[in-house]
């Protein structure tokens, strides 16, 4: 029982954080927002595009 609430907990705080890093490091542009400031790497492409589909 505690395991799985260790699990779920995980499942929750850990995008948290990324999301503040994220959020910390981005800037407030539309260019940014859109086309990720130009700067996406070609792997990150890739999973984009295969998830899309």
């Amino acid at each position: 029982m505690t395991g799985s609430i260790l699990i779920i907990a995980a499942f929750m705080i850990i995008p948290l954080i990324v999301g503040l890093v994220s959020a910390r490091k981005s800037q407030t542009t539309s260019e940014d927002f859109f086309v990720q400031g130009r700067a996406m790497g070609s792997i990150a492409v890739f999973f984009t595009v295969a998830a899309t589909w």
